[in-house]
């Protein structure tokens, strides 16, 4: 179910909208939304609970993930 909320943009901000709602052939709305699913989905890490930002700090990349990574970096090096 939706929810119906008012905004009020700044002026600029609204015609950015518009001329890509117009470009990618879509409502204004869904535009809107669709920007705003995404900044939420992103959330800056200085805005993240400490138990979360410790998480990441863990995180790691896979062995053979690591090896085709680093197979890149080096094709990278030689101009490939």
């Amino acid at each position: 179910m939706a929810e119906v909320i008012t905004l009020k943009l700044p002026e600029t901000l609204a015609q950015q909208a518009k001329e890509i709602a117009a470009l990618k052939e879509q409502r204004l709305e869904d535009v809107l939304v669709e920007w705003i699913e995404r900044a939420i989905k992103e959330i800056p890490v200085e805005l993240l609970p400490d138990e979360q930002v410790l998480a990441l700090c863990d995180l790691q990349m896979e062995a053979s993930d690591q090896e085709v990574f680093s197979d890149l970096l080096a094709r990278n090096a030689e101009g490939r």
